[in-house]
């Protein structure tokens, strides 16, 4: 089980840090190309990992019921933030 845990940290790591470049490469010509362009970008997924990294340090310490409810509703509202307006 432990190797599982390893094996699905790493592929999120490295899914991440794949798509981090790819996504500043499509946005760098869009915002004119500017080296602080890329610099935002890095800076923001630095923040967005260790925002994850907290979130998941926080929640794994409440009980697992209260973590599988609080996933559901962060799911839910994303969902609803997702949907078309009419």
């Amino acid at each position: 089980m432990r190797l599982l845990f390893s094996f699905t940290a790493f592929l999120g790591a490295f899914l991440l840090f794949l798509v981090e470049p790819l996504f500043a490469r499509l946005v760098l010509p869009l915002l004119g190309g500017a080296p602080a362009v890329w610099n935002t970008c890095l800076v923001f997924y630095q923040c967005a990992l260790l925002i994850g990294y907290l979130y998941a340090h926080g929640i794994s310490r409440r009980p697992l019921a209260w973590q599988a409810s609080l996933q559901v509703v962060l799911l839910r509202l994303d969902v609803v933030d997702l949907m078309p307006a009419d």
